[in-house]
């Protein structure tokens, strides 16, 4: 008698529990899809382009006290997803250079490449992000009359913290934006060469916190009028300084500092 009612039990419980678990799923999935909809819905996303000339100072007293200098291009992109109180962005820049020092007939090829992505929250100050950031940069710089320090390079991954002011205002009736933005690596992994003047092979892994590296950058922007061709396109003209100096050690240092003006850039609506 015990095993027929505990065989009658089950016949109703098993699938009943059954039931309410996938009623539970389908409610948890709805939401899920319900919640994504609502986020792609409030979702803007934006690409900018930027194409300007820039002039590099450098000096790198592993391989030599003077101070290299000179001109060259910037090309730069970068897409940003605005989600409520979030902005992300992810960016790239690709600087080239040629430089000379001034009691020198030398001219060194200089290249940069660099990624980065940010993750900030707007702050109780409307219009203000902060928030975090990750980079990779890299450098490498040819100069066949330096012979054994011929080619230089630089690898430097860094974390550290990252803030955003984007505003419109209205001048003459015409809609303007300025968008500026400040970032201070905290900590990074610098990978060079050469470790000393005239040696071979001779690369240095580098842990530097904040005090044996300054790496500020600033970009500041100003949006242009939309035109009625392109409603969603706005021109853009801005000014970015990066500097970088690394600590290694008694008289060693390596410090680059760039200035760009961007002439030919553009910022998108794409949704």
């Amino acid at each position: 008698m015990k095993k027929l009612l505990m065989c009658l039990l089950s016949t109703l419980v098993i699938p009943t529990s059954i039931a309410v678990a996938q009623k539970q799923k389908s409610k948890k999935s709805a939401i899920r899809k319900e919640h994504r909809a609502e986020k792609i819905e409030n979702e803007h996303v934006y690409r900018a382009r930027h194409l300007g000339v820039n002039y590099l100072n450098q000096q790198n007293t592993v391989v030599s006290p003077l101070v290299y200098k000179g001109f060259g291009a910037t090309l730069g992109a970068e897409r940003q997803n605005v989600i409520g109180n979030t902005l992300k962005t992810n960016n790239v820049r690709l600087q080239v250079n040629l430089i000379k020092p001034t009691i020198s007939e030398g001219i060194t090829q200089a290249a940069s490449l660099q990624f980065g992505y940010d993750y900030l929250k707007r702050t109780g100050i409307d219009k203000l992000y902060i928030g975090g950031m990750v980079q990779l940069n890299s450098s490498v710089r040819i100069a066949n009359y330096l012979a054994n320090n011929g080619i230089q390079f630089e690898v430097f991954p860094t974390i550290g913290l990252s803030s955003r002011y984007k505003t419109d205002f209205k001048l003459f009736k015409r809609n303007y934006g300025i968008d500026a933005s400040l970032k201070l690596p905290l900590v990074g992994e610098l990978i060079a060469t050469p470790k000393y003047a005239y040696s071979f092979d001779e690369t240095t892994f580098s842990f530097l916190p904040v005090g044996k590296m300054l790496n500020p950058q600033t970009q500041v922007w100003l949006n242009l009028p939309a035109r009625k061709r392109f409603p969603n396109r706005q021109l853009r003209v801005g000014y970015e300084w990066n500097m970088n100096r690394f600590g290694l050690g008694n008289d060693r240092f390596m410090t680059m500092g760039t200035h760009s003006i961007y002439f030919v850039a553009s910022l998108e609506k794409l949704k």
